[in-house]
């Protein structure tokens, strides 16, 4: 579980600052994403980020996973945003 949570850390927490600096990674076929969709990827990194920092340590590990996935969701959806078509 520790190597999942580090893991998530470094993935999400690179993504996240490639964003920052790199906005274009989202666009798909010239078009930007739309808000409601970028919304729901920064708060998949968000998760990613507070989950692989340890701060969830303590909670049930359901809910650990659940952090996880949607962390894991959110980077494979920018991924699948920044291949080309």
């Amino acid at each position: 579980m520790k190597a999942l949570r580090i893991t998530t850390f470094v993935a999400t927490l690179l993504t996240s600052l490639l964003l920052t600096f790199w906005p274009v990674l989202l666009y798909k076929n010239g078009q930007a994403p739309s808000t409601g969709q970028t919304s729901l990827l920064l708060v998949g990194l968000c998760v990613g980020v507070v989950y692989g920092s340890g701060i969830l340590k303590n909670t049930p590990r359901s809910w650990q996973l659940a952090c996880a996935v949607v962390a894991w969701a959110s980077l494979l959806a920018i991924a699948w945003l920044a291949l080309p078509a």
